[in-house]
């Protein structure tokens, strides 16, 4: 990481997202060329495909020697594999069923992680004018204001975000049902935008006090845990281990936040974190957890 110009390497990812913003603010409020990639709820539309081959292309002149992933390209069979080498993680539309319907929450997500950590991060919503970003050890922005998480700790007094999702098992979709009853009768309240990176920002400033989602991939989450992380949050999995860690069978722990915690140890801890587990290739969702004041409530979720 060391051997990176972060700032040009930032830049660049900020100049790139307000191109793919624009692109993609031009074409919200038109009709939508629409493809169903695994399920009529799994879309890909015209303006996804362009912006990630425009952003790829941009990104791989200014630097040949990095590594690319992007949702598209990896849904049309290119390999998706994380290395220690520099590494571009790009989602072109995150929230793409919001964008068919013209609802204002998506956005562009680009990441750049070296050494399989997260060097920089730029999520940009063009409906809204909303411009995340984080550079490791810089703080995380919100158009150039400085966003810090809002601290809270209790369950009680907290408001989440989060999207469980549809799948079309019954008896899966009955534990998400129970899930997100047990939660909901848990916090204040619980909001649900349909865009995981935005979800993510929306802790960073400290709009939400938690969030939860299930079923995501690398690229959804590879921006914002940086911008969590810098607005002073917490990502951690369901073995209580940071963001930045990854599992010995190549998979990547991308997660879900809260706030500023270290590794769990016996579940002890003040801090609230609502707690998935994702694999980078597979996309396993092992156990999903919330600890609050001590309490490992988590243990009452189930399993999907």
């Amino acid at each position: 990481m060391s051997t990176l110009d972060i700032d040009s390497c930032f830049e660049s990812a900020v100049c790139l997202a307000k191109e793919a913003g624009a692109i993609i603010l031009a074409a919200f409020k038109k009709t939508k060329k629409i493809e169903e990639k695994t399920s009529p709820r799994d879309l890909v539309t015209e303006t996804d495909k362009l912006v990630e081959e425009q952003v790829i292309q941009k990104l791989r002149s200014l630097y040949p020697n990095h590594e690319f992933i992007g949702e598209e390209s990896t849904a049309a069979g290119a390999k998706c594999e994380l290395t220690d080498a520099p590494t571009w993680i790009i989602d072109p539309v995150d929230g793409t069923m919001n964008f068919v319907h013209s609802f204002p929450y998506t956005c562009i997500s680009i990441a750049l992680w070296s050494e399989k950590k997260p060097c920089l991060g730029v999520v940009y919503n063009p409906v809204l004018d909303q411009l995340y970003t984080a550079r490791q050890g810089s703080g995380a922005f919100l158009n150039g204001e400085k966003l810090t998480v809002s601290g809270q700790t209790e369950l009680s007094h907290s408001l989440l975000v989060m999207e469980m999702g549809f799948r079309p098992d019954p008896k899966k979709m009955d534990v998400v049902y129970r899930n997100s009853r047990k939660l909901i009768e848990s916090c204040h309240g619980v909001r649900s935008m349909g865009s995981a990176a935005l979800h993510m920002c929306l802790v960073a400033q400290g709009a939400a006090d938690g969030g939860l989602s299930l079923g995501l991939f690398a690229w959804d989450k590879a921006a914002g845990v940086l911008i969590v992380q810098e607005a002073g949050g917490t990502v951690i999995d369901n073995a209580g281990y940071n963001g930045n860690t990854y599992n010995t069978d190549g998979g990547v722990v991308i997660t879900v936040v809260s706030f500023r915690t270290q590794r769990r140890s016996g579940y002890q801890s003040s801090i609230r974190v609502i707690v998935l587990r994702e694999f980078y290739l597979e996309v396993v969702i092992k156990n999903l957890y919330v600890i609050s004041k001590d309490t490992h409530i988590g243990a009452c979720l189930e399993d999907t």
